[in-house]
């Protein structure tokens, strides 16, 4: 007899546009449950989410499942690195960046389905300042976007995009220094990210050769260019070729530090102010994960 592996499914119930409505019913009949025993519970406030992944680790679970978006992953996979206990996706978010890079399925159905092949990942973490991040953050107009996003009242793809389109020509470019090994540069960026894994959400790749086992961060400036190249570069973007824009310059590290002309930035698409000075570092292979093969 195969023994049941013991899985906790993280919810919250008001991420993204409501797409983990049902998720009981869908868990219920999607979930092999000849090789799970699992439990449901659902997050009450912000951050309740690292609480419960805490709790889980302490309890003996096998694997914690976040459902919801990039914010409810990040909090979920805080609780979880550095312990034997994987973290498992089913994405209900806006974006779903981590979730789309691992090769996690949108649909619910197909993700819970995933599941059930129990593929196993290592892969890296990373702080800034001291707080945590899995996939794509950053400064500049993304950061700038995540702050209007967070209080924009409805979510989803549209209302980014709406965003996107009405702050664009408007914002000004920052003044950056960039410091690592063998680097010390100041550059007038539009955005600087650091990439662990390739893409925002969406299958916007910011990073498209960005690996997230390999101890470096890939931090990528897209430097201030002329406004009438900006349908060359939405093409570059579009197409998975960001990196080839002429004004891009993408550096590969364990560790940078940075002087923000503006201290907003984003950690997996959560707004954050943390200062004008910040150290952000990779940590390897921290964290287990749930992918498919």
């Amino acid at each position: 007899m195969i023994e049941k592996r013991n899985i906790i499914f993280i919810v919250n119930p008001h991420s993204g546009t409501g797409k983990q409505k049902g998720i009981e019913q869908l868990i219920e009949s999607n979930l092999d449950l000849s090789k799970f025993h699992y439990s449901i519970k659902y997050t009450e406030r912000k951050y309740h989410a690292t609480v419960l992944a805490q709790e889980a680790v302490k309890t003996g679970i096998d694997i914690v499942v976040a459902v919801g978006g990039d914010g409810t992953v990040n909090e979920v996979a805080k609780g979880l690195v550095g312990s034997p206990v994987a973290l498992g996706i089913i994405p209900g978010g806006s974006g779903n960046g981590l979730a789309r890079h691992l090769g996690i399925s949108i649909n619910i159905k197909q993700a819970i389905q995933q599941l059930n092949v129990l593929d196993i990942h290592l892969m890296d973490t990373c702080e800034l300042n001291g707080e945590f991040f899995l996939n794509v953050s950053g400064v500049g107009f993304d950061a700038h976007i995540a702050h209007k996003f967070d209080v924009a009242g409805k979510r989803g793809l549209l209302t980014y995009g709406k965003l996107v389109l009405k702050e664009w020509f408007s914002y000004k470019p920052k003044k950056y220094r960039i410091r690592t090994e063998g680097l010390d540069v100041k550059v007038n960026a539009v955005f600087i990210s650091f990439a662990n894994g390739t893409q925002y959400g969406n299958d916007l790749r910011v990073a498209p050769l960005a690996e997230d086992n390999d101890g470096l961060l890939d931090l990528c400036v897209l430097e201030r260019f002329p406004a009438i190249l900006t349908p060359i570069f939405i093409f570059y973007f579009c197409i998975n070729q960001f990196y080839k824009f002429p004004y891009v310059k993408i550096y590969r590290a364990s560790s940078f530090d940075l002087e923000l002309e503006n201290s907003k930035l984003h950690l997996d698409g959560e707004p954050r102010d943390l200062g004008n000075e910040i150290h952000v570092q990779v940590i390897p292979n921290s964290l287990k994960v749930l992918r498919t093969a």
